[in-house]
């Protein structure tokens, strides 16, 4: 009988840990529709861009993050954090040396070969794609649930939500004629722009201006024969930490003066990673972008 009882209670116990060994793993859908089954919640997280770095910080992910980009900048945190290549060329071996529970990358063409790489050596990836302001936010819900910060994610999508909120309704009262035709390039020398389905295309909508490179896909080189009859309202474009406003409106002028944009001083001018990054701080980019359209003190 004390046998029986011995194997009973041993079953048990087996029973148990089986129990809590599965409640160690969890399986999500990235957004690429793949299942993922990873150790939850992740401690060791590596991030293989700057907006994912910044979604990854701002849902309270602080002590998770072992490895970042070189290009991963913010918050200044980011910047003592191991650094496992550059956003283009990730290194295999930094990442797996990391010994990483989840790497959170996005769905950008260049990637697909190194993720395929990594999910090979069994490492779990968890692949992001926010094109547009709506997905950004999408993507951060996701994101707290996946890593286990639903409490820190929830708040801080519920702040960027209230705040897209404020500004949809501000636009709604613009009525369609009173649009303004907003041309958005990376500078004033090769004018590549953002065309339909990109995350800035999204950006000027919303904030409620006309993309006059909408009609086509992706990033493309804008005619300057073109962009000198569809003359638009304002320029927007980045500016990084080494250039002044002063500066980067001096380039413009000299170039394309002839722009009623240029004329008019209408260059709306943005931090670069600010504006060009799809994440939480993109929604500064927004209310930045209303401002100069639509709502200038």
């Amino acid at each position: 009988m004390r046998k029986l009882f011995s194997i009973i209670f041993l079953i048990i116990l087996i029973f148990i840990g089986g129990i809590y060994a599965d409640a160690s793993k969890r399986t999500f859908k990235d957004f690429l529709n793949r299942e993922i089954t990873i150790n939850y919640p992740p401690k060791r997280i590596v991030s293989l861009a700057p907006s994912v770095t910044e979604m990854l910080f701002a849902i309270g992910l602080d002590k998770e993050i072992v490895g970042v980009t070189r290009h991963c900048n913010y918050p200044p945190k980011a910047k003592k954090i191991k650094k496992i290549g550059d956003f283009w060329n990730p290194s295999i071996e930094l990442i797996t040396g990391l010994k990483p529970d989840l790497v959170v990358t996005p769905a950008a063409g260049h990637n697909k070969p190194k993720i395929d790489k990594l999910t090979s050596l069994g490492i779990k990836c968890f692949v992001v794609n926010p094109q547009k302001i709506n997905q950004l936010l999408k993507t951060m819900d996701v994101l707290s649930e996946v890593t286990g910060k639903q409490k820190v994610g929830k708040k801080k999508v519920n702040e960027l939500k209230k705040r897209v909120r404020h500004i949809d309704k501000k636009v709604k009262k613009i009525p369609t004629k009173m649009r303004k035709k907003v041309f958005y390039a990376l500078d004033e020398r090769n004018l590549w722009t953002a065309g339909d389905g990109t995350f800035i295309d999204d950006l000027i909508k919303r904030a409620g201006g006309i993309n006059i490179a909408e009609g086509k896909k992706g990033w493309y080189r804008y005619e300057l024969e073109k962009l000198i009859v569809d003359d638009p309202d304002v320029i927007l474009t980045g500016i990084s930490g080494k250039q002044t406003k002063e500066q980067v409106i001096a380039l413009w002028k000299e170039k394309l003066s002839y722009l009623s944009a240029v004329k008019n001083n209408q260059i709306c001018l943005i931090d670069e990673d600010t504006l060009s990054r799809s994440g939480p701080r993109a929604i500064d980019a927004l209310e930045e972008l209303f401002e100069f359209l639509y709502d200038k003190k």
